[in-house]
């Protein structure tokens, strides 16, 4: 959410002659305005601008059309806020660009708020009831950054029911001609543990969200939480110890009753399972052949490439020229932002490496060389 809103909000400065600066000797200029914005504003609100008078502009996820008049009211020595949210969608006809920092992938959000009211979870107060927007305004976008990027993925709230997202992607396949990232990454926040997620997810690529140490949580609660990480295979994980939210129905109505060190604790070896199994998941695809969508050189080398394929994970492998077609002699180098076949030779619980085989494209699936697709071990993660 934090990418959705600086894209949304970056899309209105510009059009008011707002720009980038990377220099870091800007923040030294007496007349610089610091600002918070998104949900944390909402929240933190009296504390930032009334308490501690850390920041000259707050503004909530659903007031950045605002942020013109905040920024006027900032520069004339008042601090500026707006916090209130909407009912309705309030960026429908904001053309955001939610580009990944290579530039080559975008995420298009279609809906903003939450109606589910977990008992931990800030976001329906921080961020609104759930909100969608117009087809025709996703439509645009989608055709607008078509020409600009290689990769594009819906983002969406988790608590969509999976057909329907499965629906979304091929009605906007077949609306626009573009062929999104396909649909077999699905983020699903399990949170605990849940045979009937598990056995009615079991073929795609599932990244989750755990909390270890909630409110009246045993120990027993943790090993289930554990034997759902074994049992699983999650490709990737974000992990946290339960911190209590105001205005949630957890902190009216239940005791934050675990230890700080025991959710500690918790966490630690809720870390160590998750990184065995992933280990696990992604060895299960060496020998296999990954499309990948090329992103940067290496981190660790500038003689790597480092990409990711069809379910997200991490791929790296040697720079090389390919061939364009098999069996043609033309050699072409890679580059960011192209598709590349990939032979998976070796594998941790971060990522895979392995050998470019070829240039390809999405398009290219029917045709691939039966060698070429990807194993069902793959789509089973």
């Amino acid at each position: 959410m934090n990418v959705s809103d600086t894209a949304i909000a970056w899309s209105i400065l510009q059009k008011a002659r707002y720009s980038w600066t990377h220099e870091l000797c800007e923040k030294h200029k007496a007349s610089l305005k610091i600002g918070v914005l998104g949900c944390m504003a909402e929240r933190l609100k009296s504390k930032l601008l009334e308490q501690e008078k850390l920041v000259d502009v707050l503004a909530g996820p659903d007031a950045y059309r605002d942020l013109l008049r905040l920024l006027s009211l900032a520069y004339g020595g008042q601090r500026s806020s707006d916090v209130l949210l909407s009912l309705e969608e309030t960026y429908a006809d904001v053309m955001a660009v939610h580009q990944t920092p290579e530039g080559h992938s975008a995420f298009v959000s279609i809906m903003h708020g939450c109606d589910s009211i977990c008992s931990y979870c800030i976001v329906p107060f921080t961020r609104g009831r759930e909100r969608s927007r117009p087809l025709s305004s996703i439509l645009e976008e989608v055709r607008m950054l078509s020409d600009q990027v290689k990769g594009l993925s819906l983002q969406y709230s988790n608590t969509l029911p999976v057909i329907i997202v499965f629906n979304l992607y091929h009605f906007f396949c077949v609306k626009t001609g573009v062929t999104l990232n396909s649909g077999e990454k699905e983020h699903l926040p399990a949170q605990s543990g849940s045979s009937r997620v598990l056995h009615a997810m079991r073929r795609v690529s599932l990244s989750s969200d755990f909390i270890t140490g909630f409110c009246g949580e045993t120990e027993e609660d943790h090993q289930q939480r554990l034997s759902l990480v074994r049992e699983v295979g999650y490709n990737v994980g974000f992990l946290f110890a339960y911190s209590m939210r105001k205005k949630t129905h957890a902190y009216h109505r239940l005791q934050d009753d675990v230890p700080a060190p025991v959710k500690q604790r918790r966490l630690e070896e809720l870390i160590s399972v998750f990184r065995e199994e992933a280990a696990k998941v992604n060895m299960a695809v060496i020998g296999s052949t990954q499309l990948v969508l090329v992103e940067r050189e290496s981190k660790r080398s500038s003689e790597e490439l480092c990409g990711r394929n069809e379910i997200n994970v991490k791929v790296i492998f040697p720079k090389t020229d390919l061939p364009v077609q098999p069996e043609k002699p033309q050699m072409v180098p890679i580059t960011p932002g192209d598709y590349v076949l990939v032979k998976i030779t070796s594998a941790n619980s971060q990522c895979l490496r392995g050998h470019a085989l070829i240039h390809s494209s999405l398009n290219d699936r029917k045709t691939w060389p039966s060698e070429h697709l990807l194993s069902e071990q793959t789509i089973s993660c």
